[in-house]
């Protein structure tokens, strides 16, 4: 069923491949490799709404200027961008990056651009945040858990 869907969504922005291999499946987020002989992409297929704050997260960078992994497509509910592991610009971070002060230096760079985006207060809304679920009806649901522990 979700590679008929991931199907559908590459062939709205115009891509069709024959190979899909399933990266993560989490929460409702789809990550799938597609391939055809050498050429591959990524694409992140959102099923829950609240998830797809992540493709107006994209368009955001995107309108600042901001280097982010080439996005080949997006449509309503996926995005479909470069596959880093045959990027000729871009690769995952790994530990030793965090020894190299020229990497460092750039990524404190990207974040301060980063944190200098305006954003509307609905964009501010859709966000995800951890205070969202601290709520009185989830309080009173962990106390009656056996996990809880008053002091």
């Amino acid at each position: 069923m979700i590679i008929g869907l991931l199907r559908g969504e590459a062939s709205k922005l115009g891509l069709s491949f024959d190979n899909f291999t399933e990266i993560q499946n989490k929460d409702g987020i789809f990550v799938y490799r597609l391939s055809n002989g050498n050429e591959t992409v990524i694409i992140k297929y959102f099923e829950k709404e609240e998830f797809k704050r992540e493709l107006m997260c994209y368009q955001k960078l995107k309108d600042a200027n901001m280097p982010t992994i080439p996005i080949i497509g997006q449509t309503d509910n996926a995005i479909v961008m470069e596959d880093l592991s045959n990027s000729n610009k871009y690769r995952l971070a790994n530990e030793e990056d965090l020894l190299e002060k020229s990497i460092i230096e750039s990524l404190a760079q990207w974040y301060k651009k980063l944190h200098s985006i305006k954003l509307t207060d609905e964009e501010k809304n859709n966000f995800y945040s951890e205070f969202k679920l601290l709520t009185i009806e989830n309080i009173e649901k962990i106390k009656r858990t056996k996990l809880f522990h008053p002091f």
